[in-house]
């Protein structure tokens, strides 16, 4: 990724929660010059929910001159069958028949015979559920070895077509048109920067329906209990998220889960769940029904068809997910079951671990308010408007003023005057337009002295992240005033963790104004997760003295 005078690296959580952990790695070399004619690297996300009839499903559409080197492409299937038969086209410089014209999806990522799991250097299939409704598959191919270059234009597009089956599972078409969902990003270089691209979908709507809602494990134990067994929510299992825990007597035993539906409606159901050495099989009902599994194209006659879970794994982790169906369901409550049918011959035990339930509205995607598409449009461009920003906080519709906190965000210290209103916004009633407005306050620095006083009160918000990042603020602002509100925190045993990490932090940057800390900090160290970090901040307090 060339670049001439700067380069900045930004990573965004669109999502609802935080990760347990996140790494990066950033390897870069200076260079004298670079050549007059150095292209620019980019990328593109798009999508279509579902796919458009009697069009090719667009990946990239721009002008100028470059090489296009890399696909990904990720496919749900909205019916059985197989999506894959359909061609890839490149038009380059504006031709009006393909410049390039492949001869099907499955072809052009190096497979036959539909995708199968794989990895290789220049294509691979990371995801292959097969044939049935609701199979994912994720694909990639990278053209370093056959770069494709264009003087004035390209366009890249799949056709969305493939088999179609019957009712009764017979053939109906080995190549018509299908509604699937697809979504891609595109890497290509080219001169310059390319203008006009359309601003990628925010957070949840880049989910395959959209409109995912995550019902967590502590949620789900509310109502949740186990024939012949026991469930219980264990609030610190695993990575620091909690798991709704089943611990069957014997095989047979079951865990029935009642859920929520909003409206009537059709509907995928996921399942998040834990995997590691002790963890059993189950088979899934849904209402007293047995789900039927996903097909694969390579089932045998005798497979079983309902769907089971099998959590086993080597190792633990929290990142195992299953989809269970696509089932029409009213609206009300529905009961999902997890019968026990033993485990694998490696498995400590026959125990389960749910993480959350997912349920989504099959490929019901909610129109973005076209007042949020625009400010996370323009917060990114040199002469980006802080007054329509500022504006964008005091809409009626809760995602506007989150786009317009997450703008300012963008802005650091361009934006002072926006302090008052980002005051304001820390008294949101949406938990997310107020941890926004804290990230906007901490990226103001020493700037947003101004809201130390309404920083401290975010310190005991109902919401642990919006704790969070006012306490990161605190530090970013140097605020000596906060530190007995930050002592007060971090001697509060029942305070998240990740809270504490940046309570801890805030104290270090806050200097030798913290010395008062110095006790609490020795007393965190007792924690092993926070022992590094209470070290290092009490460091900081140590050296900021001695200057």
């Amino acid at each position: 990724m060339p670049f001439r005078r700067s380069c900045r690296i930004t990573v965004t959580n669109e999502g609802r929660q935080r990760p347990a952990s996140f790494y990066y790695q950033v390897d870069w070399r200076k260079v004298r010059a670079l050549p007059p004619d150095t292209l620019y690297f980019h990328a593109l996300y798009q999508q279509a929910i579902p796919a458009a009839a009697g069009a090719l499903y667009n990946l990239l559409n721009i002008r100028g001159r470059g090489h296009y080197i890399g696909t990904v492409l990720s496919v749900v299937q909205t019916q059985p069958g197989w999506f894959g038969e359909g061609d890839d086209s490149f038009y380059i410089d504006g031709d009006t028949n393909p410049t390039l014209h492949g001869t099907g999806t499955e072809d052009y990522f190096g497979d036959a015979y539909a995708l199968h799991v794989s990895a290789g250097p220049y294509a691979g299939t990371t995801v292959a559920d097969a044939a049935g409704i609701g199979a994912r598959m994720t694909a990639y191919r990278w053209h370093i070895a056959d770069p494709i270059p264009f003087r004035r234009s390209l366009w890249f597009g799949f056709e969305h077509a493939g088999f179609v089956l019957r009712s009764d599972g017979s053939v109906q078409a080995t190549f018509d048109e299908r509604p699937d969902y697809f979504s891609s990003v595109a890497f290509w270089y080219q001169e310059g920067v390319a203008s006009g691209l359309p601003v990628p979908p925010y957070g949840a709507r880049r989910l395959p329906h959209g409109n995912a809602l995550r019902i967590p494990a502590e949620k789900l134990a509310q109502l949740a209990h186990g024939q012949q067994g026991t469930a219980e929510f264990r609030s610190n299992a695993g990575q620091g998220r909690g798991l709704l825990w089943f611990s069957p007597r014997a095989a047979g035993d079951e865990l029935e889960v009642p859920f929520e539906i909003p409206r009537d409606g059709r509907f995928e159901l996921l399942l998040m769940f834990a995997c590691g050495p002790a963890f059993g099989r189950y088979e899934v009902s849904l209402d007293g029904r047995a789900l039927n599994a996903i097909a694969s194209r390579d089932d045998s006659p005798d497979r079983p068809r309902s769907v089971v879970i099998d959590a086993y794994a080597p190792e633990f982790s929290m990142t195992r997910q299953q989809v269970l169906t696509w089932s029409d369901l009213s609206r009300g409550l529905h009961r999902l079951s997890l019968r026990s049918t033993g485990k694998a011959a490696a498995s400590g035990s026959l125990d389960l671990g749910v993480d959350a339930l997912i349920v989504s509205e099959v490929g019901r995607v909610p129109p973005e308010p076209a007042a949020a598409l625009r400010l996370r449009k323009i917060a990114l461009e040199p002469t980006s408007s802080i007054a329509e920003m500022r504006q964008g906080l005091v809409y009626s519709d809760p995602e506007v003023r989150a786009a317009a906190a997450w703008a300012l965000g963008q802005q650091g210290l361009r934006a002072p005057g926006a302090v008052p209103d980002l005051v304001r916004a820390l008294s949101d009633v949406n938990s997310i337009v107020r941890g926004l407005a804290a990230v906007a306050l901490r990226e103001a620095g020493t700037g947003a002295r101004a809201a130390v006083p309404s920083l401290i009160t975010g310190l005991k918000d109902s919401d642990s992240s919006v704790r969070m990042i006012c306490a990161e603020a605190l530090g970013r602002a140097k605020a000596a005033s906060a530190v007995p509100a930050l002592i007060d925190v971090s001697r509060d045993p029942s305070e998240d963790l990740h809270v504490l990490r940046n309570v801890v932090a805030a104290l270090g940057e806050i200097g030798p104004d913290s010395e008062a800390a110095i006790p609490a900090l020795e007393a965190l160290k007792s924690n092993p997760r926070l022992r590094y970090p209470a070290g290092a901040a009490q460091q900081k307090i140590a050296a900021g003295k001695h200057r």
